[in-house]
């Protein structure tokens, strides 16, 4: 950080994080991460029953700082659910803290704009940028009132687009713009907005594991002219 001095971040074990889209890959990681820094960890999953659910719980053992989340920010019935859960948590802890609300959930699908189904771009729009969007509102008056951070998980992809990945890198770079924006809005409330850019974790995630049926959808899909051309 060259002259500036690094501040050291005070974490208890009455800190909370959230985390969504802990199933697999960078957000089972996140959290694991946060549970072993002492955080309670609450974790949003698709699937409470997943390996990444149950891994986190093993984790945890009897300890109780591992809360699964049955979460799908597309719909947002299941994000008041998440947003009463923490909020009766701290009402009936109060010497409990939010630290951190982490939007990690995020989906792609991979093959040119022609190709996509509309359903695949409305689905890669709605979880990548509106659920997010949905989700951090919900959290807002919660960020707010502990001062906490709010970190919004982007992509290298929302610096420079790439082939085969316009609809995912359109969704990544307005995530980052509406962080950027946000930063600055919330800065006035002393909650800290961060875009995190994680390397390239495909290999080691689980956001291209439907591709193989996302292809057979679009091929299907195709006209005759477009099956002839292609």
């Amino acid at each position: 950080l060259g002259s500036r001095e690094r501040r050291k971040l005070r974490i208890t074990e009455r800190s909370i994080v959230f985390v969504t889209g802990c199933d697999s890959g960078l957000g089972f990681n996140i959290a694991k991460l946060c549970h072993g820094l002492g955080f309670v960890v609450f974790a949003g999953c698709l699937n409470k029953e997943s390996e990444g659910a149950q891994l986190l719980l093993e984790l945890d053992g009897k300890s109780g700082r591992v809360v699964i989340v049955p979460l799908d920010i597309t719909h947002e019935e299941k994000i008041m659910v998440a947003h009463k859960l923490v909020k009766d948590f701290l009402e009936q802890k109060p010497e409990y803290e939010l630290f951190a609300l982490v939007n990690n959930a995020g989906v792609m699908c991979f093959g040119e704009f022609e190709w996509q189904l509309n359903d695949h771009i409305d689905q890669q729009i709605g979880i990548n940028l509106i659920g997010t969007m949905k989700m951090t509102k919900a959290f807002l008056p919660l960020l707010r009132r502990y001062r906490a951070r709010l970190i919004n998980v982007t992509s290298h992809c929302s610096l420079q687009a790439l082939p085969g990945l316009s609809v995912y890198s359109a969704s990544k770079a307005a995530l980052r713009f509406w962080t950027e924006a946000l930063r600055q809005e919330m800065s006035s409330y002393g909650v800290q907005v961060v875009n995190f850019i994680p390397g390239s974790l495909v290999m080691q995630s689980n956001i291209c594991a439907y591709q193989q049926r996302y292809a057979e959808q679009m091929k299907s899909a195709f006209t005759p002219e477009q099956s002839e051309f292609y």
